[in-house]
Protein backbone atom coordinates (compact mmCIF):
# COMPACT_ATOMS: atom_id res chain seq x y z
CA UNK A 1 0.00 0.00 0.00
CA UNK A 2 0.87 3.59 -0.69
CA UNK A 3 1.98 5.15 2.69
CA UNK A 4 2.76 8.72 4.12
CA UNK A 5 6.33 8.82 5.86
CA UNK A 6 6.19 6.37 8.76
CA UNK A 7 7.53 5.58 11.88
CA UNK A 8 7.56 2.36 13.80
CA UNK A 9 7.25 3.27 17.40
CA UNK A 10 8.39 0.62 20.11
CA UNK A 11 7.88 1.71 23.50
CA UNK A 12 5.14 2.42 26.61
CA UNK A 13 1.65 3.14 26.38
CA UNK A 14 -0.31 4.77 28.91
CA UNK A 15 -4.05 5.85 29.36
CA UNK A 16 -3.37 8.94 31.38
CA UNK A 17 -0.49 11.28 31.59
CA UNK A 18 1.30 10.97 27.97
CA UNK A 19 4.53 9.36 27.79
CA UNK A 20 6.09 7.11 25.41
CA UNK A 21 3.86 6.03 22.46
CA UNK A 22 0.98 8.07 24.32
CA UNK A 23 3.16 11.12 23.48
CA UNK A 24 4.97 9.87 19.96
CA UNK A 25 1.60 8.91 18.14
CA UNK A 26 -0.27 12.04 18.44
CA UNK A 27 3.37 14.10 17.80
CA UNK A 28 3.60 12.16 14.59
CA UNK A 29 0.21 12.74 13.53
CA UNK A 30 0.73 16.76 13.91
CA UNK A 31 3.66 16.32 11.47
CA UNK A 32 1.95 14.40 9.01
CA UNK A 33 3.79 10.74 9.26
CA UNK A 34 2.45 7.85 9.97
CA UNK A 35 2.84 6.25 13.39
CA UNK A 36 2.66 2.01 13.55
CA UNK A 37 2.64 2.17 17.78
CA UNK A 38 3.86 -1.01 19.36
CA UNK A 39 3.34 -1.20 23.05
CA UNK A 40 5.99 -2.90 25.78
CA UNK A 41 3.71 -2.15 28.62
CA UNK A 42 0.16 -0.71 29.07
CA UNK A 43 -0.39 1.25 32.20
CA UNK A 44 -2.99 3.29 33.64
CA UNK A 45 -0.32 5.94 34.30
CA UNK A 46 3.42 7.02 34.45
CA UNK A 47 4.24 5.90 37.85
CA UNK A 48 5.45 9.54 38.88
CA UNK A 49 1.74 10.30 39.10
CA UNK A 50 1.54 6.95 41.39
CA UNK A 51 1.65 3.40 41.78
CA UNK A 52 0.17 2.75 38.09
CA UNK A 53 -2.31 -0.39 37.03
CA UNK A 54 -1.54 -2.24 34.14
CA UNK A 55 0.58 -5.00 32.38
CA UNK A 56 3.81 -5.66 30.21
CA UNK A 57 3.30 -7.12 26.88
CA UNK A 58 5.27 -10.64 26.61
CA UNK A 59 8.21 -10.45 24.18
CA UNK A 60 6.54 -12.69 21.41
CA UNK A 61 3.51 -10.86 21.41
CA UNK A 62 6.07 -7.74 20.59
CA UNK A 63 7.32 -9.73 18.00
CA UNK A 64 4.09 -11.13 16.62
CA UNK A 65 2.71 -7.57 16.75
CA UNK A 66 5.61 -6.35 14.87
CA UNK A 67 5.82 -9.37 12.27
CA UNK A 68 2.31 -8.86 11.23
CA UNK A 69 2.43 -5.28 10.94
CA UNK A 70 5.05 -5.55 8.42
CA UNK A 71 2.92 -8.88 6.68
CA UNK A 72 0.17 -5.81 6.13
CA UNK A 73 2.18 -3.85 4.63
CA UNK A 74 1.73 -1.12 7.18
CA UNK A 75 5.67 -0.66 7.16
CA UNK A 76 6.57 0.44 4.10
CA UNK A 77 10.12 1.06 2.33
CA UNK A 78 12.68 3.31 3.90
CA UNK A 79 10.34 3.68 7.19
CA UNK A 80 12.12 4.48 10.25
CA UNK A 81 12.30 2.41 13.26
CA UNK A 82 12.32 4.18 16.87
CA UNK A 83 12.29 2.41 20.35
CA UNK A 84 11.71 3.70 23.55
CA UNK A 85 10.83 2.47 26.95
CA UNK A 86 11.48 -1.59 27.78
CA UNK A 87 10.50 -3.64 30.60
CA UNK A 88 12.58 -6.53 29.60
CA UNK A 89 15.94 -8.08 27.57
CA UNK A 90 12.94 -10.33 26.23
CA UNK A 91 11.74 -7.62 24.37
CA UNK A 92 14.96 -6.03 23.62
CA UNK A 93 16.33 -9.17 21.50
CA UNK A 94 12.40 -9.43 20.22
CA UNK A 95 12.77 -5.90 19.21
CA UNK A 96 16.97 -6.34 18.07
CA UNK A 97 15.66 -9.45 15.77
CA UNK A 98 12.97 -7.42 14.07
CA UNK A 99 15.08 -3.96 13.58
CA UNK A 100 17.96 -6.51 12.15
CA UNK A 101 16.09 -7.89 9.56
CA UNK A 102 14.36 -4.78 8.20
CA UNK A 103 18.07 -3.01 8.27
CA UNK A 104 19.74 -6.16 6.43
CA UNK A 105 16.65 -5.91 3.99
CA UNK A 106 15.78 -1.96 3.16
CA UNK A 107 19.20 0.36 2.87
CA UNK A 108 17.07 3.32 3.68
CA UNK A 109 15.71 2.16 7.19
CA UNK A 110 16.77 4.69 9.86
CA UNK A 111 17.02 3.50 13.67
CA UNK A 112 16.56 5.43 16.02
CA UNK A 113 17.18 4.52 19.67
CA UNK A 114 16.10 6.74 22.96
CA UNK A 115 17.82 4.79 25.34
CA UNK A 116 15.18 4.74 28.12
CA UNK A 117 17.81 4.27 31.57
CA UNK A 118 17.49 7.15 33.90
CA UNK A 119 18.50 10.51 34.72
CA UNK A 120 21.09 12.79 37.19
CA UNK A 121 18.13 12.75 39.97
CA UNK A 122 17.58 9.26 40.20
CA UNK A 123 20.22 7.03 38.63
CA UNK A 124 19.37 3.94 36.66
CA UNK A 125 15.31 3.81 36.67
CA UNK A 126 15.37 0.70 34.68
CA UNK A 127 16.60 -2.79 36.06
CA UNK A 128 21.01 -3.20 35.24
CA UNK A 129 20.04 -5.86 32.49
CA UNK A 130 17.48 -3.67 30.70
CA UNK A 131 19.89 -0.98 30.66
CA UNK A 132 22.80 -3.17 29.48
CA UNK A 133 20.92 -4.76 26.80
CA UNK A 134 20.07 -1.78 25.36
CA UNK A 135 23.50 -0.77 25.33
CA UNK A 136 25.13 -3.68 24.03
CA UNK A 137 22.40 -4.79 21.48
CA UNK A 138 20.38 -2.11 20.44
CA UNK A 139 22.82 0.65 20.72
CA UNK A 140 24.93 -0.87 18.28
CA UNK A 141 22.26 -1.52 15.51
CA UNK A 142 21.47 2.65 15.69
CA UNK A 143 21.61 4.87 13.26
CA UNK A 144 21.17 7.93 15.78
CA UNK A 145 20.09 7.72 19.95
CA UNK A 146 19.13 10.45 21.95
CA UNK A 147 20.35 10.09 25.40
CA UNK A 148 20.54 12.58 28.03
CA UNK A 149 23.59 13.44 29.36
CA UNK A 150 22.95 10.77 32.55
CA UNK A 151 21.81 8.53 30.03
CA UNK A 152 25.14 9.16 27.48
CA UNK A 153 27.72 9.10 30.29
CA UNK A 154 26.05 5.29 31.31
CA UNK A 155 26.36 4.64 28.02
CA UNK A 156 29.89 5.17 27.63
CA UNK A 157 31.17 5.16 31.45
CA UNK A 158 32.35 9.11 31.08
CA UNK A 159 30.91 11.54 33.00
CA UNK A 160 28.79 14.33 30.80
CA UNK A 161 28.87 17.84 32.18
CA UNK A 162 29.68 19.77 29.79
CA UNK A 163 28.73 20.62 25.56
CA UNK A 164 32.52 19.80 25.00
CA UNK A 165 32.36 16.27 27.01
CA UNK A 166 29.31 15.27 25.50
CA UNK A 167 30.91 16.15 21.89
CA UNK A 168 33.91 13.74 23.06
CA UNK A 169 32.04 11.20 24.50
CA UNK A 170 30.02 11.08 21.15
CA UNK A 171 32.95 10.69 19.20
CA UNK A 172 33.38 7.34 20.83
CA UNK A 173 29.86 6.29 19.18
CA UNK A 174 31.20 7.09 15.43
CA UNK A 175 28.30 6.05 12.49
CA UNK A 176 25.60 7.53 15.24
CA UNK A 177 23.67 10.46 15.04
CA UNK A 178 24.43 11.49 19.00
CA UNK A 179 21.58 13.81 19.97
CA UNK A 180 22.11 14.60 24.14
CA UNK A 181 19.94 16.63 25.64
CA UNK A 182 20.09 17.70 29.42
CA UNK A 183 23.93 18.69 29.50
CA UNK A 184 24.54 21.09 31.87
CA UNK A 185 25.49 24.44 30.99
CA UNK A 186 25.09 26.91 33.92
CA UNK A 187 21.69 28.07 34.68
CA UNK A 188 20.91 26.59 31.11
CA UNK A 189 20.26 22.91 29.83
CA UNK A 190 22.31 22.19 26.29
CA UNK A 191 20.98 20.10 23.35
CA UNK A 192 23.15 18.64 20.94
CA UNK A 193 23.47 16.37 17.84
CA UNK A 194 26.87 14.79 17.44
CA UNK A 195 28.13 13.21 14.30
CA UNK A 196 31.91 12.19 13.14
CA UNK A 197 33.13 14.68 15.91
CA UNK A 198 31.60 17.70 14.93
CA UNK A 199 28.30 18.90 16.88
CA UNK A 200 25.60 21.66 16.63
CA UNK A 201 24.00 23.01 20.03
CA UNK A 202 20.73 24.74 21.17
CA UNK A 203 21.33 26.31 25.01
CA UNK A 204 18.44 27.35 26.78
CA UNK A 205 17.43 28.31 30.62
CA UNK A 206 16.34 25.22 32.51
CA UNK A 207 12.86 25.22 33.23
CA UNK A 208 12.24 24.46 37.22
CA UNK A 209 9.31 21.78 36.20
CA UNK A 210 8.59 20.12 33.23
CA UNK A 211 5.67 17.70 32.86
CA UNK A 212 6.66 13.73 32.09
CA UNK A 213 6.96 12.78 29.01
CA UNK A 214 8.91 15.93 27.25
CA UNK A 215 12.03 13.51 26.65
CA UNK A 216 9.64 11.05 23.91
CA UNK A 217 8.02 14.16 22.75
CA UNK A 218 11.71 15.37 21.57
CA UNK A 219 12.64 12.16 20.48
CA UNK A 220 9.05 11.51 18.24
CA UNK A 221 9.59 14.60 17.03
CA UNK A 222 13.21 14.25 15.71
CA UNK A 223 11.82 10.85 14.03
CA UNK A 224 9.20 12.29 12.28
CA UNK A 225 11.83 15.29 10.32
CA UNK A 226 14.54 11.85 9.85
CA UNK A 227 11.04 10.25 8.09
CA UNK A 228 10.70 13.39 5.90
CA UNK A 229 14.61 13.77 5.11
CA UNK A 230 15.51 15.68 7.80
CA UNK A 231 19.03 14.38 9.69
CA UNK A 232 18.90 15.16 12.97
CA UNK A 233 21.49 17.88 13.37
CA UNK A 234 19.17 19.89 10.78
CA UNK A 235 16.23 18.85 12.81
CA UNK A 236 17.73 20.17 16.31
CA UNK A 237 16.57 23.77 16.70
CA UNK A 238 12.52 22.60 15.66
CA UNK A 239 12.57 19.77 17.88
CA UNK A 240 13.56 22.05 21.19
CA UNK A 241 11.25 24.93 20.31
CA UNK A 242 8.35 22.47 19.48
CA UNK A 243 8.96 21.05 22.85
CA UNK A 244 9.28 24.27 24.36
CA UNK A 245 6.01 25.47 22.68
CA UNK A 246 3.78 21.90 24.26
CA UNK A 247 5.75 22.87 28.18
CA UNK A 248 4.17 26.16 27.67
CA UNK A 249 0.97 25.12 26.77
CA UNK A 250 0.86 22.69 29.46
CA UNK A 251 1.66 25.45 32.45
CA UNK A 252 0.16 24.79 35.35
CA UNK A 253 -0.35 21.21 34.65
CA UNK A 254 1.89 17.86 35.96
CA UNK A 255 0.80 16.49 32.19
CA UNK A 256 1.44 17.54 28.89
CA UNK A 257 -1.07 19.69 27.25
CA UNK A 258 -0.60 18.08 23.78
CA UNK A 259 -3.83 19.08 22.32
CA UNK A 260 -3.27 22.43 22.85
CA UNK A 261 0.90 21.73 22.05
CA UNK A 262 0.98 20.47 19.38
CA UNK A 263 -1.50 22.62 17.49
CA UNK A 264 -0.04 24.24 14.28
CA UNK A 265 3.96 22.83 14.44
CA UNK A 266 3.94 24.50 10.87
CA UNK A 267 4.03 27.52 12.71
CA UNK A 268 7.03 26.84 15.03
CA UNK A 269 10.04 29.16 14.48
CA UNK A 270 13.40 26.78 15.22
CA UNK A 271 15.69 27.91 18.17
CA UNK A 272 18.98 29.26 17.13
CA UNK A 273 21.66 26.89 16.30
CA UNK A 274 25.18 27.13 16.89
CA UNK A 275 28.34 24.95 16.85
CA UNK A 276 29.55 23.24 19.61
Amino acid sequence: MDRRPTVVSISSLVAAGPVGNSVAVPALLALGVDPVAIPTVVLSNHPGHGAPAGMEIAADTVAAILARAEELGFIGQAAVLATGYFTSSAQIEAAASFIAARKASDPGCYYLCDPVLGDEHTGLYVKPAIAEAIRDILVPLADGITPNAFELGWLTRREVTTALAARATAAELPGHDVVATSIPAGDNLTSAAFRYGGGVAVTRPRLAQAPHGTGDLFAALLAAGIAKGIRPAAGLGFAVAAVEKVIAASEGSNVLNLAEGLKDLDGVVPCEVGDV
